[in-house]
């Protein structure tokens, strides 16, 4: 698959190594891209993570530093030393407090939360569009809206698949949780030939045109469409035994 990607990105102007590099090893080359950085970060880190986790102090003056970083990152992004604007949200540190959830959440370690709260990253939205009216500079990944939400959403989320009779349900997050890989991948081809279309239709001179509480609607409708056809493409693979040829 990422052959594919780096096909059509040839193809698409002069190629150039350093531009190659910068977008395809550095994480400028997609929306998303950064994440192969950060893995491999807290790949390397894990075994350190987990100790840390072990210990009640640490674990929770990490998360305390952690929201401490956010904020500042969130409302102070101007007073960020330049070197480290450039890295963004790649850095490992900005990711430490998911990682921490993702083992209470496999150590059954974190309390139920309401099931409405799976509609929490709505929220996320209507703060990036009030950071904008603000005219603050920052990172959309790294907000305090989008790490309590999107935390909210994922404690939800699971909880509430453990606690129902949800076979049908947990059957497709354990196929999404095989099949990752080729969802995130598949993520910049879609959004390539869904560009194509607006690009073609001129739609996007019309989306500028809707007022701001639409465009969150918009944006959230078309991470759907992504998503949904990131499956498609996934179950394809398996019904026609080509994800044997990506090994």
């Amino acid at each position: 698959m990422e052959y594919i990607i780096f096909f059509i990105d040839s193809r698409m102007g002069v190629f150039n190594g350093c531009d190659f590099f910068s977008k395809h090893f550095l994480g400028n080359g997609w929306s998303g891209q950064y994440f192969f950085i950060i893995l491999f970060q807290l790949l390397l880190i894990y075994p350190v993570i987990r100790k840390i986790y072990a210990i009640k102090l640490l674990r929770i003056l990490i998360i305390i530093i952690s929201i401490i970083l956010y904020m500042f990152f969130e409302f102070y992004f101007n007073l960020v030393p330049v070197i480290f604007q450039k890295l963004g949200y790649r850095p490992f540190y900005f990711w430490l407090s998911y990682v921490f959830l993702g083992i209470g959440l496999a150590r059954n370690k974190i309390e139920t939360v309401s099931s409405w709260l799976i509609l929490s990253p709505i929220l996320i939205g209507i703060e990036l569009f009030i950071i904008k009216k603000l005219g603050l500079d920052s990172l959309s990944y790294i907000t305090v809206g989008t790490l309590s939400f999107s935390m909210l959403f994922c404690i939800s989320g699971l909880k509430m698949t453990a606690s129902k009779n949800l076979d049908k349900f947990k059957s497709q997050i354990k196929f999404i949780g095989s099949n990752t890989l080729i969802v995130f991948v598949s993520n910049p081809l879609i959004i390539i030939v869904i560009n194509k279309i607006i690009q073609e239709t001129n739609i996007n001179g019309a989306l500028i045109l809707l007022p701001p509480w639409a465009r969150i609607f918009v944006s959230l409708f078309s991470v759907v469409i992504v998503f949904i056809t990131s499956l498609i493409i996934a179950k394809f693979l398996h019904k026609t035994k080509l994800i044997k040829l990506l090994g």
